[in-house]
């Protein structure tokens, strides 16, 4: 079987996938390069090692696409995801659950995209969040113990997020679900 996680942006497959990542040991394809964060004194670059370090202890190879997160071509992201179909043939497409009200634009985008380009029957979906609201809820995941502290140790890679960026889903990061 061949999987695939689709991550928008650096960290996502952490936060809201790391026990299907564990499990699964998808290739892990970052649409987003990060613009967005310069602002905050964080580099794309800087994400982008820390990345490959957090994918390294989840076990996936990783890949990162060169589409800016401040003004992404979404065509270009669609073609790029039917390249990735032909080329890699994938049994299942984990992707950002699309949120109905309020998700975040880009994760939601992915998701959407994901099922137009891999179908429904190739399609598995994470729960991210809505912006400025909570975490989504959907079917838990139950980690093994082993993969509590893997997800622990691939969090704390992500130091310009937690130490400058936006933390919020850092603290609370040990639960995960899928859609219902």
């Amino acid at each position: 079987m061949t999987a695939i996680l689709l991550s928008p942006h650096q960290d996502d497959e952490t936060l809201f996938a790391a026990y299907t990542c564990l499990k699964h040991r998808p290739h892990i394809v970052t649409v987003f390069r990060s613009v967005n964060q310069e602002a905050n004194g964080i580099t794309a670059a800087e994400r982008e090692a820390e990345q490959f370090e957090a994918a390294a202890i989840l076990g996936c190879t990783l890949e990162q696409w060169p589409h800016p997160d401040d003004n992404p071509d979404w065509d270009a992201v669609r073609s790029d995801l039917r390249a990735l179909d032909d080329r890699a043939w994938p049994t299942v497409v984990y992707a950002p659950w699309p949120e109905e009200h309020g998700g975040h634009p880009q994760h939601d985008a992915v998701g959407e995209l994901a099922l137009k380009v891999f179908r429904k029957r190739r399609v598995r979906y994470y729960a991210t969040y809505r912006v400025g609201g909570p975490r989504t809820e959907g079917t838990p995941v139950e980690p093994e113990p082993w993969m509590i502290r893997q997800k622990l140790l691939a969090l704390a890679c992500y130091k310009s997020q937690i130490e400058r960026g936006p933390r919020r889903f850092f603290e609370h990061a040990l639960t995960e679900w899928t859609r219902r």
